[in-house]
C-alpha cells in the first residue's frame, strides 16, 4: 500500500493542530509495467512453442497496407516457433523470390517477444517468406518491380499482439497497422497451403464472376474476389460506391482482414465464411443470415452480363458438344488449313459489345463471332471476326442482320465455302443458355441452337 501522511503544524502554545487529510491510494498490480507486459510475453511464447512442438504450429493470416496506387490480398503463413528465437516460416505466395513465385517454400530466421506499445512479435532478421512485405526497396522481384518508390508493400514485421489465447492472437502492424492473426495450425504447413489453394480454385477463376452479400435485406455485390483483394459495392455495373477489402482462403472458406457490417447494420457483422458444399454458398460464421450467393441466378442472366463486358467465350474441339455440333467442329478444323495456307484452327469466339450515348443509355447491342486460328513458324494467332447485332431473352439471346465483316481477314477470307457455312450457322440464331454444372461461380455455359435441339455445344472462358 503506498500512502501520505498528514502533517500537524503548531500554531499556538494552545497547540491549535490543523490536520490534513489523511487518505490511501491501492496500488491495482504487484508488479511494474515492464514486468507485467514482460510475464504477458512469456505466455504469448509459450503459446507459439506449445502449439509449434504439439501441434503444426501456427497460420499468420498475414495483411499488408498496401499504397495508393496498389492493393494486395492476405497471405497464409504456418509458423513453428521453438523457445530459443528460432521461427520457421512456410508459404507459397506470389512474391517469394529466386524464382520460388508460387513454389511452397520453407525459410528460418530469428523473432523476439519485445516490449514497445505493448507485447509486440518481431520478427526482426530476414526472412525470404515474411521479410519482403516490409522491404522498402522492391516489394517483389518474384513478378517484377511493382512499388518503385520506396515504400514497398506496407507491411510490417513488427507486429503488436492486441489479444491471445490457445485459439486466435490478433495482431496489429506497428507502422502500418494492418491487422493479421494467428491461429493454429491443424495440418502439416504443406497440406495446409494446399488445402487452402483447393479452395479457392474450387469456386474461384481469373475473370470477373460477381457475388451477392446479402442478409436477405440489403445486397451488395463483391467482384474479384478470387484474387484476395476484393470490392464490394452498391451494383455489379457502374457502381457509385464501392468497398476495397482483402481476404485469405482457408480450407474452409475465407476471413477477411476486418470486420465490416453489410448496409451499416450493426447485426449484419460479416468476416469469416464457410463453405457449404451441398447448398454452394459461403455462410459467415459471425452471423449464418449473411451470405455469399451468385450474383445470377440462371446462365442466361451471367452469360448476357458478360457480353456487356467484354468478356471473350471459345469453344475448340475438345469442349463437350452434341454429335452434330462435334462433327461441324472437326470439320473446321481439318477445313481451315483450306481457308488460310498453313494455318490451325484453334476456336470459335464470341463477344459482345454495348453501345451507349452520353447518358449510358443502349443504343445498340452487338455481337462478335470470331474464327481464331494461328499460323506461322511463330503460331501467331489470327481472327476472321464478324459483326451482327443481337437481342437478349429470358433464357438466352438472338443474333440478327448480317454477320458483316470486322477485319481485313474476315474481309480477305469471307467468300470461302467453309466461312460461309460457319456464318450460315451463325446468321439469325437463337441460342438457349444453361449450366452445364452446379457452382457459385461459372467458367462455363451450354448454348443449345433453337429449332435444332441436336445442336449445342459448351463455351468457356
Amino acid at each position: 500500500m503506498k500512502k501520505i501522511f498528514s502533517i500537524a503544524f503548531s500554531l499556538t502554545a494552545a497547540s491549535v493542530m490543523l490536520t490534513g487529510c489523511m487518505f490511501e491510494q491501492d496500488d491495482f498490480f504487484d508488479e511494474s509495467a515492464s514486468l507485467r507486459i514482460q510475464h504477458t510475453n512469456d505466455e504469448i511464447q509459450d503459446l507459439l512453442c506449445t502449439q509449434s512442438t504439439e501441434g503444426n504450429g501456427w497460420v499468420l493470416q498475414y495483411f499488408v497496407a498496401g499504397t495508393d496506387d496498389y492493393s494486395f490480398p492476405g497471405f497464409n503463413i504456418v509458423a513453428n516457433f521453438t523457445k530459443n528465437g528460432k521461427v520457421t516460416m512456410a508459404s507459397d505466395h506470389a512474391y517469394l523470390r529466386n524464382n520460388n513465385a508460387g513454389k511452397y517454400t520453407e525459410a528460418s530466421s530469428l523473432y523476439d517477444m519485445l516490449s514497445e506499445e505493448g507485447p509486440m512479435i518481431s520478427f526482426n532478421s530476414w526472412n525470404d517468406i515474411l521479410s519482403v512485405f516490409a522491404d522498402p526497396m522492391d516489394p517483389s522481384q518474384a513478378p517484377g518491380t511493382l512499388v518503385p518508390d520506396g515504400f514497398g508493400m506496407g507491411g510490417d514485421y513488427n507486429l503488436i499482439v492486441m489479444s491471445y489465447g490457445k485459439d486466435e492472437i490478433k495482431l496489429r502492424g506497428e507502422r502500418y497497422m494492418a491487422r493479421s492473426r494467428m491461429i493454429p495450425c491443424n495440418m502439416d504447413p504443406k497440406d495446409y497451403i494446399d488445402a487452402c489453394n483447393a479452395m479457392k480454385s474450387s469456386f474461384c477463376n481469373d475473370i470477373q464472376n460477381p457475388l451477392t452479400l446479402t442478409d436477405g435485406k440489403t445486397k451488395r455485390y463483391v467482384l474479384n474476389l478470387h484474387k484476395g483483394d476484393f470490392t464490394v459495392n452498391d451494383r455489379v455495373d457502374d457502381p457509385l460506391q464501392s468497398e476495397q477489402m482483402s481476404c485469405v482462403f482457408t480450407p474452409k472458406g475465407l476471413h477477411i482482414e476486418k470486420p465490416h457490417t453489410l448496409g451499416g447494420n450493426e447485426e449484419s457483422v460479416y468476416q469469416d465464411f464457410v463453405f457449404d458444399t451441398e447448398k454452394l454458398i459461403f455462410v459467415c460464421e459471425q452471423n449464418p443470415e449473411v451470405k455469399l450467393l451468385p450474383a445470377y441466378d440462371n446462365a442466361a442472366d451471367f452469360f448476357n452480363h458478360t457480353l456487356t463486358t467484354g468478356l471473350l467465350w471459345k469453344v475448340g474441339v475438345s469442349e463437350s458438344a452434341s454429335e452434330s455440333m462435334a462433327a461441324f467442329l472437326a470439320k473446321i478444323n481439318s477445313g481451315m488449313k483450306g481457308v488460310v495456307s498453313n494455318s490451325k484452327f484453334k476456336n470459335i469466339q464470341l463477344r459482345g459489345e454495348i453501345e451507349k450515348n452520353k447518358d449510358g443509355e443502349i443504343l445498340n447491342r452487338y455481337m462478335y463471332v470470331n474464327v481464331a486460328y494461328t499460323s506461322g513458324i511463330a503460331n501467331l494467332e489470327s481472327t476472321l471476326s464478324f459483326k451482327c447485332n443481337f437481342t437478349e431473352n429470358a433464357d438466352g439471346f438472338t443474333l440478327s442482320g448480317d454477320l458483316t465483316p470486322d477485319n481485313t481477314n474476315a474481309t480477305k477470307y469471307k467468300d470461302k465455302a467453309l466461312v460461309v457455312e460457319i456464318l450460315d450457322y451463325f446468321k439469325d440464331a437463337t441460342f438457349t443458355l444453361s449450366d452445364t454444372a452446379p457452382s457459385i461461380t461459372r467458367t462455363e455455359v451450354k448454348l443449345t441452337k433453337s429449332g435444332a435441339d441436336d445442336s449445342w455445344f459448351v463455351m468457356k472462358y
